[in-house]
């Protein structure tokens, strides 16, 4: 049996399914390969990856176990892609990339691998020996202090909101929160008793801000989506509401009515829900406007009259 044959089959003991894989990637992208795949380069791939991870995160949310094995096995074909390429101009190949990995995993964890065994025992505290290693590492390579401050190494290409949430994360991070222009105490509060739901109510009141500053508000859904704010019911709903459709699915009545419920027992039990009483105000104040029979999505136009923007594409 030839080479050609072994990328074919996977009856040969003798090649892992890793390495068939990668002899097929270089297979396509050699003389007697793939047209579409010779003509790849690592640019022309980036729109790929992220649609593969995309798909990778779907599979995961629902619990598709199935899919996921799939969508595993797409995004696994990127790297062994970008590898190939890479290989070819004689930068670096998969075997590199492993081996890169598998030196920082065992260097930023000491306490498993190192002479710090058994000195950390709770999540948190890995973490920050983590960036304490990383930071050391940066440090040896004789990176510029301009080139270690704090939001200098964020992704560019992070999604608008999960950009936002880890310049936060790493405000908070380094104790610079105080310094920012919002209020923390007010943050907290409201945190106490926040929820998708609540959350979702906000961001359509991000949307008719931006659609009224001239913004795309399907360019924003594109950023929250991808955002840790995105959700299914974000997906499924917000191209309905840039459609004006309202056809109801669950009516905001009934969410009146589950809302309704929710506070008389939260009053009975004598706990405070500021944020759920708002969105009790806002559910009501649809429903003697006569648009209960809606679907829910149509919280969109409590917004809007209060804004005076009418959010459509």
């Amino acid at each position: 049996m030839n080479c050609h044959d072994l990328i074919l089959t996977s009856e040969c003991h003798k090649v892992s399914e890793l390495q068939r894989l990668i002899d097929i990637m270089a297979h396509l992208r050699g003389p007697d390969g793939c047209p579409w795949d010779q003509e790849q380069t690592h640019q022309t791939l980036t729109r790929c990856l992220v649609e593969e991870v995309s798909e990778t995160l779907e599979a995961i949310d629902n619990n598709d176990m199935v899919l996921l094995e799939e969508e595993l096995g797409d995004l696994l074909l990127q790297v062994v892609f970008h590898a190939q390429i890479a290989r070819e101009k004689e930068k670096f190949d998969l075997e590199d990339v492993a081996r890169g990995i598998s030196d920082k995993l065992i260097r930023r964890h000491p306490h498993v691998f190192g002479d710090e065994q058994g000195t950390i025992k709770e999540a948190d505290k890995v973490v920050d020996r983590w960036e304490q290693i990383k930071a050391a590492e940066k440090k040896q390579k004789g990176l510029s202090e301009q080139e270690n401050l704090i939001f200098k190494k964020l992704p560019p290409r992070l999604p608008a909101l999960l950009f936002a949430y880890d310049i936060f994360k790493k405000a908070e991070k380094a104790g610079v929160t105080r310094d920012m222009p919002i209020d923390l105490v007010e943050i907290q509060n409201e945190a106490r008793d926040f929820d998708e739901e609540k959350a979702g109510l906000a961001l359509f009141e991000i949307v008719a801000i931006c659609r009224k500053a001239g913004l795309d508000p399907e360019t924003v859904f594109n950023a929250i989506k991808g955002g840790l704010a995105g959700s299914n019911v974000m997906n499924t709903k917000a191209p309905m509401m840039y459609e004006r459709n309202f056809k109801p699915g669950f009516r905001i009545e009934l969410h009146l009515k589950d809302i309704t419920n929710a506070m008389e027992t939260a009053n009975e039990m004598q706990i405070p829900l500021q944020v759920t009483s708002n969105l009790h105000q806002v559910l009501k104040s649809l429903v003697l406007d006569g648009k209960g029979v809606d679907d829910h999505s149509g919280i969109l136009k409590f917004v809007e009259k209060q804004s005076g923007v009418e959010v459509k594409k």
